[in-house]
């Protein structure tokens, strides 16, 4: 949110409410699960038409496509994340030969 996330978390009366903890909550969904799939609806828009395109986005959206993306994004970052902070893959020796 450009930095309005840091104030909203530095200033108490707002950080305890629910109602803000349920709009930033909002707002990761939507841009984990809905906004990845933005190229494709592009695509399908600019290869076919625009309605065709709104069409199977509603579809995909009927398929749980947008939880799809949502867990496959968080379990690349937590590979990456992991990957990072322990230095990569190192060979292991198994003993055998």
């Amino acid at each position: 949110m450009s930095g309005l996330e840091m104030k909203i978390l530095e200033n108490s009366s707002i950080h305890n409410t629910k109602v803000s903890g349920e709009s930033l909550a909002m707002e990761s969904a939507f841009q984990l699960g809905l906004l990845p799939m933005l190229p494709i609806v592009m695509e399908i828009g600019l290869e076919k038409e625009f309605h065709n395109a709104l069409g199977d986005f509603i579809l995909m959206q009927l398929q749980l496509a947008s939880v799809f993306f949502t867990f496959q994004i968080g379990t690349k970052a937590h590979y990456y994340r992991r990957t990072i902070l322990r230095g990569g893959l190192k060979p292991k020796a198994t003993g055998h030969n």
